[in-house]
């Protein structure tokens, strides 16, 4: 138990406090999740593909004319 003293600023007194510090919770290794950016990476390589195809697209384009 920490004590220590508080001065209230309209008083000027000082009074004793006195703090019960609370132990963190321990988190087991197995309870924290895993993050899966397999979805993410998907998603990516679809827009990247799409940007390629479209920009290949505009070239062929330009090349026909």
């Amino acid at each position: 138990m920490n004590r220590f003293l508080i001065r209230d600023s309209e008083t000027h007194c000082y009074f004793e406090r006195s703090v019960i510090q609370m132990a963190e919770p321990k988190i087991k290794e197995e309870e924290k999740e895993a993050t899966s950016f397999k979805g993410t990476f998907a998603s990516v390589m679809l827009l990247g593909g799409f940007l390629i195809l479209s920009w290949l697209g505009v070239w062929l384009l330009f090349l026909s004319r």
